[in-house]
C-alpha cells in the first residue's frame, strides 16, 4: 500500500512540474504529443524582460511554426501571441497561464502549460492613447456606419483614440489608396473583409466591424492588458511645401522601439457607396513614414534609458493635392511582447500639422 501511495504521490509531483512551470526535456516528448516549455518561470512586468518559450511536437521544434497557437492566460483576460512567437513578456503585474495548440490536421493542445509570474515595476506614468485603425473602401456600402460609431466613441472619449483611416483595394480601385494601407490590412486586420477595425496594430482586437459595445470593450481590454510604459511629444514646421517633423520619446523602462509616422487629411470630399448625397471623408492616410508595418527603428535599434529623451527627425514632400491645413500628424511609438515577431503600440501622440504637441501625464503623475 505505502508503494502505492509512494508511486502516485511520484506522478503527482511530475505533473505538477509540468503543469505549473513547464520544467522537463524537450527532447523526451512522446510523439504525437505537444508540450511547452519556458526558460524561467518569473519577469520583471516592464515589457521588457521576457520569458523565451519552446514548443514541440514529438522530437520537432514547432515554436515557429505558423499553425502554431500560444494562449495566454492572464489575471484579468486573455488573448494568443503572434504566429512564431518564442517569447513573452508583459507591462502588467500577475500570474500567466501559457498553453499551446498546434493545427497538424486538426487542432492538437499541449498536454501542459506553463506558469509565469510578473513581478510589479513602478510605469504608468503618461496618459495613455489608442491607435484606432479603421480599413474602409469608397466602395463599400458598409463602412459609412464604422465611421459614424467612431466619431461617437471619440465623443464620449475624448483624446483616447487617435483614428486612421486606411483605404484598401479590397473591393477595387480606390482613389485614396496607398499600398500601405493593402500592407496594413493584410497583417493586422483580423478579417478579409470591409469594414474593419482594430486598436494598436493587434490582431486580437476581434473582427470587429461597427459596433459601439465592441470597440468600447476593446479599447478597455487593450489599455488594461498593454498599458503604456512611454510618453511621446511632437514638433512640426511647415515652409516651403516640406513637414519637417520630429517625433520625442521617453520611455520608463529600458526598451528597444520602433516608431511610425502617419500624415491623415480631413475633410475630402468623394462619392461614398452606401451614403446618399455628399460624402466628407475624414483620417485618409495620405502618407507612412516606413515601407514596413512594424515601422522603423527607433534611436538605432538601442535600448533607450528610463527618463532620458530621444528623438528622431522626419521631413516629408507635401503633394500638391494635400491641404495642410487639413492635416494631422499621428507619431506611434511601438514595442514588442513577443520577441520581435510583431510590435504593438505602447503609446502615441498627435497634432495638426504645423503645432507641436508636448508629452501628457497621467492624472497620477500629474
Amino acid at each position: 500500500m505505502k508503494t502505492i501511495v509512494r508511486l502516485f504521490a511520484a506522478i503527482s509531483f511530475i505533473a505538477a512540474v509540468v503543469t505549473s512551470c513547464g520544467i522537463d526535456n524537450p527532447e523526451s516528448v512522446p510523439e504525437g504529443v505537444v508540450r511547452i516549455f519556458a526558460d524561467k518561470t518569473t519577469i520583471a512586468a516592464d515589457g521588457v524582460d521576457a520569458v523565451k518559450l519552446r514548443v514541440m511536437y514529438g522530437s520537432e521544434d514547432i515554436t515557429s511554426k505558423k499553425t502554431l497557437t500560444i494562449k495566454v492566460k492572464g489575471p484579468d483576460s486573455g488573448y494568443d501571441l503572434p504566429a512564431g512567437a518564442g517569447s513573452f513578456s508583459t507591462a502588467v503585474a500577475g500570474k500567466y497561464t501559457l498553453s499551446a495548440t498546434y493545427y497538424y490536421g486538426g487542432d492538437i493542445a499541449s498536454d501542459n502549460a506553463v506558469t509565469v509570474e510578473a513581478t510589479p515595476v513602478e510605469t504608468g506614468r503618461y496618459y495613455q492613447k489608442l491607435l484606432g485603425m479603421q480599413f474602409t473602401s469608397v466602395l463599400c456600402p458598409s463602412c459609412p456606419s464604422l465611421s459614424s460609431t467612431l466619431r461617437e466613441v471619440q465623443a464620449k472619449y475624448p483624446d483616447r483614440i487617435s483614428v486612421v483611416s486606411f483605404h484598401v483595394s479590397a473591393m477595387g480601385a480606390d482613389p485614396m489608396w496607398l499600398k500601405m494601407c493593402d500592407t496594413f490590412f493584410k497583417s493586422v486586420a483580423d478579417t478579409d473583409g470591409l469594414p474593419a477595425f482594430t486598436f494598436n496594430m493587434r490582431k486580437n482586437s476581434g473582427h470587429i466591424i461597427s459596433e459601439y459595445s465592441k470597440i468600447v470593450n476593446e479599447m478597455s481590454r487593450q489599455m488594461k492588458d498593454f498599458p503604456s510604459t512611454c510618453g511621446v511629444a511632437l514638433e512640426t514646421v511647415v515652409a516651403d511645401g516640406k513637414a519637417d517633423i520630429t517625433v520625442k520619446i521617453t520611455s520608463e523602462v529600458a526598451s528597444t522601439m520602433k516608431y511610425h509616422v502617419f500624415l491623415v487629411e480631413d475633410g475630402l470630399d468623394y462619392d461614398q457607396m452606401g451614403a446618399e448625397g455628399g460624402y466628407v471623408h475624414n483620417n485618409v492616410l495620405r502618407y507612412c513614414k516606413s515601407d514596413s508595418v512594424w515601422g522603423t527603428t527607433f534611436n538605432g535599434g538601442k535600448a533607450l534609458e528610463p527618463g532620458k529623451e530621444y528623438s528622431a527627425r522626419t521631413t516629408v514632400s507635401l503633394d500638391s493635392t494635400w491641404n495642410p491645413a487639413r492635416m494631422r500628424v499621428v507619431a506611434v511609438a511601438m514595442t514588442t511582447s513577443d520577441g520581435g515577431t510583431s510590435y504593438g503600440c505602447n503609446n502615441l501622440n498627435d497634432c495638426a500639422l504645423g503645432s507641436s504637441a508636448d508629452y501628457i501625464l497621467s492624472e497620477s503623475a500629474k
